[in-house]
């Protein structure tokens, strides 16, 4: 697993081997690209058949970082509570939480703004979820409380916090192999409250392995905090007629649990695994990892602009071939974006060998030398490279097109126009008189 932690530095947790020990590190990208690795803090022994065994998250003032595991084959969890500073986590040792009724038991967390964390766990094959709050103190006291309207019966469950309403998003999949997206409410001291409105992702069937841990493909959200709205990956096989990897685009999610799940959108059909999502929010695109199984298990990259109901200007590349990812699970890739203003990333992943051995990719996405001070206005006429060109300026029109008359339109990285500012860069080109002229601001 692979979390951004802030700047350049990344938090990453690896399991060598099925039955191996749980090591956490900090991991820092240089101006160069080149890595550098801080201690590594371990926990012990981590077992699961399958299942994820375990599962961290960072606090939101980003400071504490909360790791639950599985930490032997009966089902026994842990946690463990680090504070994070500069390049060092600090060593704790895992608590007793449960003892499950067997060896199934992944999990989630869930945060707020508060600082307290709610994990999510399934308490055993063939049952339903369970739920602690912890905070920095410790797991609260008392029972492990139930969700009973939730049956997660073998498949693996996810989430994704949405800060612009101090909510999470949890997905999950019934005892018939139906995957459901609902928010989830807790109150300030991460004690769960109740669940949003139910909405449907695919349908199921126990042939069909949908979001199933068999088929080895946890699936991912990613969240565009820009534009509000998120993105979720996932694979189902071809038992339903709809192998391959898949997305939805969600949008006007409400505090009270709604939202609008956007129709199904198909990257490849293609039987892939290992799926992980970030979002790029320098060039508000979406990124999605994957390794292609039915193409000699190639390291693949999903990506495109943040729109609804469908991403634009999509492209799929081939970013590792020498060596094959090791197929062996999702614990074999992890991917997470952040740093250098939120336009780079880190891959880590496997070779085709082995699901010890761990290879790390820098990913970099588009750059600019836009400014707010160096756009002056637009080319009169199209010139080539080197040439003389007259622009129009500050209060001159230009001519664009598909343009929607009284909106502001903002400069992008690349020299097009949008409705939204780059993150962390407003550069205003005008305002929309018509949808094929453009008023002048610079």
């Amino acid at each position: 697993r692979l979390l951004y932690w802030e700047g350049n530095k990344y938090i990453y947790g690896r399991q060598n081997g099925p039955t191996g020990t749980l090591k956490v590190q900090v991991i820092t990208i240089n101006a160069d690209n080149s890595l550098t690795f801080g201690s590594e803090v371990d926990y012990g022994t981590v077992q699961n058949n399958y299942m994820e065994p375990y599962s961290f998250i960072l606090n939101y003032a980003k400071d504490t970082l909360y790791t639950a595991l599985q930490y032997n084959t009966s089902g026994h969890m842990g946690f463990a509570i680090n504070s994070v500073s500069g390049t060092t986590i600090a060593s704790a040792s895992a608590n007793g939480i449960v003892n499950n009724s067997g060896a199934m038991g992944n999990m989630a967390h869930f945060k707020q703004a508060n600082g307290t964390i709610s994990f999510f766990y399934k308490r055993g094959q063939n049952s339903t979820m369970a739920y602690r709050g912890m905070s920095s103190s410790g797991m609260n006291s008392g029972p492990n409380q139930l969700l009973t309207s939730v049956n997660n019966s073998w498949g693996n469950f996810t989430s994704c916090y949405i800060p612009w309403l101090d909510k999470n998003l949890m997905f999950y999949r019934n005892s018939s192999a139906e995957g459901f997206i609902r928010m989830i409410n807790m109150n300030s001291s991460a004690s769960y409250t109740s669940m949003g409105q139910a909405y449907q992702i695919a349908s199921g069937g126990w042939g069909d392995n949908l979001y199933n841990t068999w088929s080895r493909a946890t699936p991912s959200f990613a969240v565009d905090t820009v534009n509000q709205r998120v993105a979720f990956f996932y694979q189902k096989n071809n038992d339903q007629g709809d192998q391959g990897v898949h997305y939805r685009i969600i949008t006007g999610i409400a505090s009270g649990g709604t939202m609008t799940v956007g129709a199904k959108q198909t990257v490849t059909t293609n039987i892939s695994r290992a799926i992980h999502a970030d979002y790029d929010s320098a060039n508000n695109e979406f990124v999605m990892v994957y390794n292609d199984n039915s193409d000699s298990d190639k390291g693949k990259m999903f990506k495109g602009t943040s729109a609804s109901p469908a991403l634009t200007n999509t492209s799929t590349t081939t970013f590792q071939s020498a060596s094959d990812i090791y197929p062996e699970n999702d614990r074999t890739m992890a991917f997470a974006m952040g740093s250098n203003g939120g336009s780079q990333g880190l891959i880590a992943f496997s070779n085709g060998s082995s699901s010890s051995a761990r290879n790390f990719q820098v990913y970099n996405g588009s750059s600019t030398n836009l400014t707010s001070e160096n756009f002056v206005g637009f080319a009169k006429s199209g010139v080539s490279n080197g040439q003389t060109v007259t622009a129009k300026v500050t209060g001159n029109t230009s001519t664009q097109s598909s343009l929607t008359a009284g909106q502001k339109y903002y400069v992008q990285k690349d020299g097009t126009l949008g409705l939204t500012p780059i993150s962390g860069l407003s550069v205003e080109a005008g305002l929309a008189l018509s949808s094929t002229k453009l008023l002048i601001k610079g």
